[in-house]
């Protein structure tokens, strides 16, 4: 399924450079914190 996405670079590059962008970045931490307490409302007293 990926592979067909991967051209001149290695598969496992690919793979690590679409891991950096998709669940490493900046974005995808700040959501991951904000869901995580909007959830913490609904939750009271359920901490990690």
């Amino acid at each position: 399924m990926l592979v067909k996405n991967c051209t001149e670079e290695s598969y496992d590059g690919w793979i690590h450079a679409f891991c950096k962008r998709k669940y490493n970045s900046d974005f995808s931490r700040e959501m991951t914190r904000s869901v995580r307490q909007y959830l913490r409302d609904f939750a009271p007293g359920q901490q990690e």
